[in-house]
């Protein structure tokens, strides 16, 4: 039996041996930390207890504007962020901030706080955008001010001017002859749940986490849909993959309709496993792995999968393609097919429209010719085919007669 607890928020785990701290705040888990020692958990609880919250502290705490302008960014904005930033990120969100940071650590981490301004800041984007994207940038830029704004600084990251890049390259998307070569040789030398698995990313063009994240209860068998409100990300606590209850965008948050033949075949793999095991199915995700007790599989063990397969066949040579091709596939075959933006976008859970039409639409130069084409005014050989009994009903019969002065008024207009 677990030791009643002497601290709050502070617990002993015998099995361990080790004390656990946990911090809850309206049900959402903001702080779990494992100590040998009771007095180290103690100065743990103390410490986060004490940077908690957004506001200014006060000039006797460590975080006062003096002390923090005084020491430089590599011994305040680490232990900003685990204080400060990290208790307030989703799971998934972690790692990418730890990028963030990291970075202005390796480019800032010998500067005093009160010395960086905005010329430094400036010269560094400036810098970097030569080898990395606009967007990569304009989100180290927000996590470095969000720092200075929190501890009451003022934001050097204020008005930071960027290069202008050119537009992204479209990027590869799959023929209909490919992904059915790529599916055909799935089906004969993988196991069936592979086929399963890479036909639904071709025919609903889901995210790579979100095709392995979603759970037997989010599947509709009645209406045929899919309901897409999860995703896979990595967890550094977890020390693996874990479902994270949240996509990767608000728009994320979708239903994706099947085909009433993947419907079938996913209803005979769902009646398997409810033989297979005596479980309770309905957050188990649809093709998590059994021998790993119904974890969910790595997102990148999937893509090397798939990569392997795309070798075999000889495409990965011929245009780098990969399984995120398979949405852009989806996303042009919709644009072709004359379906309109705003439905696309809910499909594929886009959140903006220019990611969609700039990124993953394609064209090709023979369809551009032939829409010009058919756009055309000025062909004479169409002119020639109109009739006046299509365009002009009204001057061939007047109360079921035909008018003659009316029929030489067409011979002299034609």
């Amino acid at each position: 039996m677990a030791e009643e607890k002497k601290y709050k928020y502070i617990s002993y785990e015998p099995k361990r041996g080790e004390y656990r701290v946990r911090i809850r705040r309206n049900g959402k888990l903001l702080f779990n930390r494992r100590c040998e020692t009771e007095m180290e958990a103690v100065k743990e609880r103390n410490a986060f207890l004490s940077g908690i919250g957004m506001g200014i502290p006060a000039d006797s705490n460590p975080w006062s504007t003096d002390k923090v302008g005084d020491k430089t960014l590599g011994e305040v904005l680490p232990l900003w962020f685990e204080k400060r930033k990290r208790p307030f990120l989703k799971e998934g969100g972690v790692a990418q901030y730890m990028v963030k940071i990291n970075w202005w650590l390796q480019v800032l981490g010998r500067f005093y706080v009160r010395d960086i301004s905005y010329d430094i800041v400036q010269a560094c984007v400036l810098n970097s955008c030569e080898t990395r994207s606009v967007a990569t940038v304009r989100n180290y830029v927000s996590a470095l001010g969000a720092f200075f704004t929190n501890v009451g600084l003022p934001n050097p990251c204020a008005g930071i001017q960027y290069p202008v890049q050119p537009m992204p390259e479209k990027k590869a998307a799959f023929t209909d002859r490919e992904a059915k070569q790529v599916l055909h040789y799935v089906k004969q030398e993988m196991d069936y749940w592979y086929f399963l698995l890479f036909t639904l990313y071709f025919e609903s063009g889901m995210r790579l986490g979100e095709g392995l994240a979603f759970t037997w209860g989010d599947v509709d068998f009645d209406a045929g849909r899919i309901h897409i409100h999860r995703t896979v990300v990595y967890s550094k606590d977890a020390g693996g993959y874990v479902v994270q209850d949240m996509p990767k965008t608000a728009a994320g948050d979708r239903l994706v309709a099947i085909s009433p033949k993947f419907k079938f075949q996913l209803y005979m793999m769902y009646q398997r496993l409810k033989k297979q095991t005596d479980r309770d199915l309905e957050n188990v995700p649809v093709f998590a792995n059994p021998e790993n007790g119904y974890r969910p599989r790595s997102p990148m063990w999937l893509t090397n999968k798939f990569s392997d397969v795309l070798w075999r066949l000889g495409l990965k040579r011929k245009r780098n393609l990969t399984l995120h091709s398979a949405r852009h596939m989806m996303a042009t075959k919709m644009v072709k097919a004359g379906v309109s933006i705003p439905t696309i976008m809910k499909a594929g859970g886009w959140k903006r429209a220019s990611t969609l039409l700039e990124v993953y639409a394609e064209s090709s130069q023979e369809e551009t010719d032939k829409a010009l084409r058919d756009n055309s005014l000025t062909d004479s050989k169409k002119r020639k085919k109109v009739k006046v009994e299509d365009t002009q009903p009204s001057l061939v019969l007047l109360a079921g007669k035909k008018d003659d002065g009316l029929s030489q008024q067409k011979k002299r207009v034609f």
